[in-house]
């Protein structure tokens, strides 16, 4: 018996490299408004998730 592994296609890769980062940043962004979340002055939550984002797209499996 083979073993089969679902790899995502490319397009799929793409599209989760889109809508993961701006979920993300939506829920950051909820919790800094609503006072759950303290963020330093100067922090940028949108530059850190792009830069998680370039180090995961890195990981190799």
């Amino acid at each position: 018996m083979e073993n089969q592994t679902n790899k995502p296609t490319n397009q799929q890769i793409i599209e989760r490299n889109k809508t993961y980062p701006d979920a993300t940043l939506r829920k950051v962004t909820g919790y800094v408004t609503s006072g759950q979340l303290h963020l330093p002055p100067n922090y940028s939550a949108a530059n850190a998730l792009k830069a998680a984002m370039l180090t995961l797209d890195n990981v190799s499996d």
